[in-house]
């Protein structure tokens, strides 16, 4: 499933409804598209703060992919450049206290 965060910078507390229902409007209009998603709001300075949004999401990486005889055959390095790139990254982010769940996909 598709997760999306919203932010949403010095909001008014009377226009955190229309946020929210701003927030489910996009999420069924992506179901509509057979896209299943849903939709986080997050906020810099009211609840639900952006932080809190972002722990919920799942990180999505994506590389080109190339010919696995690339790989095997050739010894591309491009798979493990993309590896260490991605645990570079993960590393970064825990240091900041981020510690969502990841993935890495190759188109």
């Amino acid at each position: 499933m598709l997760k999306l965060v919203m932010p949403v910078t010095a909001l008014r507390v009377m226009l955190l409804d229309s946020v929210f229902a701003a927030a489910e409007e996009l999420r069924k209009s992506l179901w509509a598209k057979n896209v299943p998603a849903k939709v986080y709001v997050g906020m810099r300075y009211w609840h639900p703060f952006t932080e809190e949004a972002i722990e919920q999401v799942v990180i999505f990486f994506s590389a080109h992919g190339v010919p696995l005889a690339y790989v095997e055959e050739a010894g591309d390095p491009y798979k493990a450049e993309m590896e260490e790139c991605v645990d570079l990254i993960i590393e970064e982010l825990e240091k900041r206290k981020i510690t969502n769940a990841y993935t890495l996909a190759y188109q």
